[in-house]
């Protein structure tokens, strides 16, 4: 069948047309998913960049994570990347439950004319019953 996932904003609480309109400014989102079937996420949008601005109005071009949380169960694997032509990986957890602090912030290198940028998420060894939340703490930037 499928996976079922789901967003919600924790900060800024209300996600409106004023929000996310400060460069440097922090965000955090928690992104749950469940499944029904052994099926695997193959670059999930979990944070769509494009829908975020800077203070000056332009559209962000990059995030930065700097916290983030993470409940994993029933998954050989669940991969963080930066959507670029060959992604960019940057955090690789196994079932569990753990916190990642990025000091410095986790930043993406590689440029946005290749790619999206946005975060995204590949799972491995999916079976019915596996689930994720992801709550992560960015900067906009």
């Amino acid at each position: 069948m499928t996976w079922t996932v789901a967003s919600r904003w924790i900060s800024p609480a209300k996600w409106d047309g004023s929000a996310g309109t400060m460069r440097g400014r922090k965000a955090r989102v928690v992104v749950t998913g469940t499944s029904d079937a052994a099926t695997e996420l193959t670059n999930q949008i979990l944070i769509d960049i494009s829908a975020l601005n800077t203070l000056r109005g332009d559209v962000c071009t990059q995030i930065a994570p700097t916290i983030i949380q993470y409940d994993v169960s029933g998954l050989t694997s669940a991969t963080l990347e930066f959507d670029h032509a060959t992604d960019d990986p940057f955090l690789v957890v196994g079932s569990g439950v753990s916190i990642v602090k990025f000091d410095p912030p986790a930043s993406d290198t590689l440029t946005s004319s290749d790619g999206t940028a946005d975060l995204i998420l590949t799972t491995v060894g999916g079976a019915a019953g596996s689930r994720f939340t992801f709550d992560i703490e960015f900067i906009i930037k």
